[in-house]
């Protein structure tokens, strides 16, 4: 490993390019004692103007304290929170800086414009408003044209053109002007850097202060200034190229790069948190150099990025660099532990396996065999990562042995075996079906062979040594254990163990031969071999397996910890590193088994990064690198830099409530958290859009959400990035959301709170008046019920009164009656008077039963009364033998108060009275009911009939029925029939 400059020099380095940016790696291969480092690509995303919907030219880049990422764009700010794309309208539709302060205020300068973009607690904008500052210069001498930087320090603000530098602070504007012009501007390590092509370099502080020494710097164009040591900057410009300034000295960095950055015009640059420098030129990419100026890698168009043009760099919060283009944008992940070769390294098809040998990367392919020679590509002025094909790129290679008994390669294609020195192919033999190749470690010189066939052992000469032909299995694996034990995994056929000593008897080595199947495998899947220090270990589609040699099979090895041991996970490949950590593939996903001092700690959380169903063979490495071979390319993965591997590590970044609309329309919040919101009732629709400010593979990004108040658990995680409530009741609730990335860290929730007002019929004022009125009803109704009860008090007591009268009226007769029996002695006339007595008894007996019918409250309704009506009539016509026909209604829907019952009672009773004692009939036929909203009563004999008109009649009863016909409004009809008799009908209006 490298551990200081020095080391380096001593060591033989070498090179390779990757397409977008080129990742270092501190690790060293070693190799035929060589050390040597890589490299390759790093994961790249492009935008295009069609992503972000505005210019293809962007200038600067900067991050607001939540993460959201903010583009200087020719015309205009635009705004990326991870989902989506938004534009900020700013002075003249030009942007060509921005920078955030320590209040992560925004400040943009243009061009003819600087001001600053703010979102006030009342704005409902989803994007911050801009704010001029021009008009604070209108009374100064100074014009403004292109501002090219923007820098803050402190309170201070300062916008660079080349004409001036203005300083801003507590609403006021101070111009510094140059000598001739402002060149560049720089903001390193809190020191705002001015150069000056004539004078050297400045810094503003309040005032322009000359750096000493600097003048060394005239006419050189400083383009970049960077950190380097304490007190030390890198410093690239236009006409030498690198140097460093210590404030005294320039050492001058003699490099091939110092070419680049002259004829290319280096114009930005950035140092990463490794140690390394990122330089952008005007003409050919970015090239990526170590402290010494040494050429670590170059990108450019040619490795895909979307443009030569680079105007800008800029290091987010993840380590992620933004690289602003003439045509686009860029986000590049240098400090990602994964890398990659490809087709833009010509490496084209799916990767089969993967092999190091010496100075050279060997991947057999669906198309061919390629190599990589590493100190080919070092030696080369501007480095190019290009992959040499050795064979036809039609054939198939699919099986790469080191041998390391002769320093070569072994290689199966189109089942042919060969031995390949550097770039020199030579053909061993073809066979059938060749599936692989292993060096033999206990049999030095010896290396096996299997095909579809044939088991097969080659000498040091590359001689056929021993054939087994009955071995006719479809093997995939093959490890060769400590002790010289073969084991060998089949598609189908379960996996084989070849005991150690069958060199000592070839004849009989099938005697040597043992077959094991595993218990809870399934007879279809298969079954594979690895080399786990120096022993065999079995993967299944049930989990791992271990040979128990007292038993003689195969049994569930739990070495590895229970995840590994779990029947439901199916293993793939297992592969161990030089420290005894073991990288597996299984269940659709890749993990690590990190080597602890007691068994093993499996994570997975940074292998997630690997598609699931892509890698085809892992290759670790002395150095600790680890490649990996897929449909895609070589995956080189670098463990150092896998943070997820410190079992303290937690991933930290925020998700968003980005937008709250009110029924899908209306924009009520912004994103503001420090106010609270009330929501009419029928404004109880809302959408909320979301997202997290997480840059690497934010597609992967999953979103979870919760209406608190309204839902009792989270939602399942999805890709939405809005989340629409309708119907939602009264009350107050808080959203939720929080978002999953693609190494399943969850982010940090956040929340919005708002109260859904209840609909005007359910507010306290509207209960008050609910009470109120229904108070007022019950009052009401109470009285009218009080009242109801008094009036029908003073009714049964007027008809007990009445009654009253009545009754002692009769006792009255009674008793004089019984006076006159006692004064008269005549026999007949006592006879009389006793006849008087008695029917004067019942009489009063018929009174004071109506007195008690009349003031009974349960005999109000109409059911009693006719009744009533009914018994009564029948009772009488059939004490007079009177032959009757009753058409009376069992009940009458209509109201019945006791007045109007006491009336139609006494009516009725009166007519049939008149009916059956007066008009010496013998049939009579009685109607009582409703016809068309009407009462009708009929009373119709076949009597004597009437003998004068009827107003000359005046009895006591005929008095008493119009009277109370009267009362109630009833109409009163009395006549003689045509055929004789006499017939009452009264009607009533109800």
């Amino acid at each position: 490993m490298f551990n200081s400059i020095g080391d380096k020099k001593n060591l033989v380095k070498f090179y390779v390019l990757g397409a977008f940016m080129l990742l270092f790696c501190p690790h060293t291969l070693y190799a035929q004692d060589r050390n040597v480092s890589t490299y390759s690509n790093p994961p790249i995303q492009n935008f295009t103007n069609q992503d972000y919907n505005s210019y293809i030219q962007n200038w600067d880049i900067t991050q607001d304290a939540s993460g959201i990422i903010y583009i200087a764009n020719v015309g205009e700010v635009l705004q990326y929170d991870g989902a989506r794309w938004r534009s900020i309208e700013v002075e003249n539709r030009r942007a060509l800086s921005i920078e955030r302060d320590q209040d992560d205020s925004l400040y943009v300068g243009g061009i003819g414009s600087l001001g600053f973009l703010d979102k006030s607690v009342e704005d409902t904008s989803i994007t911050p408003s801009y704010y001029s500052l021009v008009p604070k210069l209108e009374d100064r001498d100074v014009s403004i044209s292109n501002v090219w930087n923007v820098f803050t320090k402190d309170d201070l603000v300062y916008f660079r053109q080349r004409s001036a530098m203005f300083q801003y602070h507590n609403g006021q504007i101070d111009v510094f002007e140059p000598k001739k012009r402002f060149l560049r501007g720089f903001n390193v390590v809190d020191k705002i850097l001015i150069s000056d092509k004539e004078h050297g370099l400045y810094e503003i502080n309040k005032k322009l202060d000359f750096i000493p020494n600097s003048d060394k710097y005239i006419n050189r164009e400083v383009m970049v200034v960077l950190p380097f040591d304490e007190g030390s900057w890198m410093i690239a410009d236009g006409t030498n190229g690198l140097s460093i300034f210590n404030g005294t000295d320039i050492r001058e960095i003699e490099s091939p790069v110092n070419e680049f950055l002259i004829k290319n015009k280096v114009y930005t640059g950035i140092k990463l948190p490794d140690g390394t420098y990122l330089f952008g030129s005007l003409n050919s990419g970015i090239v990526h150099v170590d402290r010494d100026g040494d050429l670590l890698a170059k990108i450019s168009s040619e490795e895909g990025l979307l443009s030569d043009q680079v105007h800008s760099l800029f290091l987010d919060q993840g380590n992620n660099v933004w690289v602003a283009l003439g045509n686009g944008l860029s986000l590049i992940e240098p400090m990602s532990p994964f890398s990659y070769l490809d087709d833009r390294n010509n490496l084209p098809g799916t990767v089969i396996d993967i092999a190091v040998l010496g100075e050279n990367i060997y991947a057999a392919t669906n198309e061919g065999l390629f190599r990589l020679n590493i100190m080919q590509e070092k030696n080369k002025r501007t480095p190019k990562i290009q992959f040499e094909p050795l064979f036809d790129r039609s054939s198939r290679c699919n099986s790469l042995s080191r041998y390391d008994y002769d320093n070569e390669l072994l290689a199966s294609c189109n089942n042919t075996l060969y031995r390949i020195k550097d770039s020199n192919v030579v053909k061993l033999f073809s066979g059938s079906n060749i599936r692989l190749i292993k060096e033999s470690r206990i049999n030095q010189g010896y290396y096996y062979v299997l095909s579809r066939s044939k088991f097969q052992i080659f000498d040091a000469n590359h001689s056929l040594f021993y054939t087994n032909e009955g071995f006719g299995y479809e093997v995939i694996s093959l490890v060769e254990e400590n002790d010289g034990d073969l084991w060998i995994g089949t598609v189908s056929n379960g996996v084989f163990r070849i005991e150690s000593n069958f060199f000592e008897s070839l004849n009989n080595f099938d005697s040597h031969i043992h077959h094991y199947e595993v218990p809870h495998s399934q007879d279809d899947q298969a079954l594979r071999v690895f080399n786990i220090s120096g022993e065999a270990v079995v993967g299944s589609s049930a989990g791992l397996y271990g040979y128990d040699a007292e038993s003689d099979s195969l049994v569930r090895d739990h070495r590895f910890g229970e995840e590994m041991a779990d029947p439901e996970r199916q293993v793939f490949l297992m592969e161990e590193d030089a420290e005894g950590n073991i990288y597996v593939r299984s269940n659709r996903e890749h993990q690590v088994l990190l080597k602890e001092e007691e068994g093993y700690r499996y994570a997975e959380a940074g292998l997630k990064r690997i598609d699931a169903n892509q890698v085809n063979r892992i290759y670790t490495h002395e150095s600790g690198l680890v490649w990996m071979a897929s449909n895609e390319g070589i995956i080189q993965y670098d463990p150092s830099k896998d943070r997820f591997l410190d079992p303290e590590y937690e991933e930290s970044y925020s998700a968003h409530v980005r937008e709250v609309r009110v029924r899908g329309d209306s924009l009520i919040n912004a994103g503001l958290k420090n106010r609270g919101y009330e929501l009419d009732y029928e404004n109880n629709e809302l959408r909320f859009q979301y997202s997290a400010t997480y840059y690497k593979e934010p597609s992967k990004i999953r979103y979870q959400v919760k209406l608190e108040g309204f839902e009792e658990e989270w939602s399942s995680w999805t890709a939405e990035v809005q989340k629409d409530y309708t119907n939602i009741p009264e009350g107050n609730y808080t959203f939720k959301v929080r978002a999953k990335n693609v190494y399943d860290s969850i982010s940090k929730t956040d929340t919005f709170s708002f109260a859904v007002l209840p609909p005007w019929y359910r507010t306290w004022w509207a209960y008050s008046l609910y009470i109120l009125v229904i108070g007022g009803l019950l009052y009401g109704l109470h009285k009218i019920r009080i009242n109801r009860l008094m009036r029908e008090h003073r009714i049964r007591n007027r008809i007990a009164s009445d009654l009253h009268d009545e009754v002692s009226a009769t006792l009255s007769s009674i008793s004089y009656f019984a006076q006159a029996i006692r004064q008269v002695p005549d026999e007949e006339q006592s006879e009389r008077f006793v006849n008087l007595i008695s029917e004067s008894a019942d009489d009063a007996k018929e009174k004071i039963t109506d007195i008690i019918w009349s003031i009974d409250p349960e005999k109000d309704s109409w059911v009693d009364l006719l009744s009533k009506c009914r018994r009564f009539a029948s009772d009488l016509f059939e004490s007079k033998d009177i032959e009757y026909k009753l058409n009376i209604d069992s009940d009458i829907n209509q109201p019945l108060d006791i007045e109007l019952r006491q009336h139609l009672w006494l009516i009725f009773k009166e007519m049939v009275v008149n009916a059956a004692r007066h008009s010496q009939a013998d049939k009579v036929e009685i109607h009582l009911g409703m016809q068309r909203n009407r009462l009708e009563l009929r009373v119709r004999d076949n009597g004597i009939g009437l003998e004068k008109p009827v107003d000359q009649y005046n009895g006591k009863g005929l008095k008493s029925i119009k009277e109370r016909a009267q009362k109630i409004g009833a109409d009163l009809e009395l006549g003689s029939n045509e055929e004789g008799g006499t017939c009452w009908k009264m009607t009533l209006g109800m």
